[in-house]
């Protein structure tokens, strides 16, 4: 039985998808669907314009944070893996 925790077996996932070519893991920041979800979500909660800061933790490549950052966000994304190429 595997005793490491189960978000390590991310990476393996990470590399094995870039290894098959992908360009990337998760959601791109010009994603309409994305953008217009965390939109309504930033306006909802008084977060556009006003240099709020926004931690997202499993952030992946941070798709979210490129948009949340255009909203006007103080964005700080954290995830354990260290990402391609790593």
């Amino acid at each position: 039985m595997n005793k490491d925790p189960y978000y390590l077996a991310y990476e393996k996932r990470y590399k094995a998808t870039y290894a098959a070519g992908a360009a990337r893991w998760g959601h791109p920041s010009d994603e309409p669907g994305l953008f217009h979800t965390l939109s309504e979500w930033a306006l909802k909660h008084g977060l556009i314009d006003l240099g709020k800061r926004v931690i997202e933790f499993a952030c992946g490549e941070g798709g979210s944070g490129v948009i949340l950052s255009r909203l006007g966000c103080i964005y700080h994304g954290v995830d354990i893996a260290r990402g391609e190429g790593s």
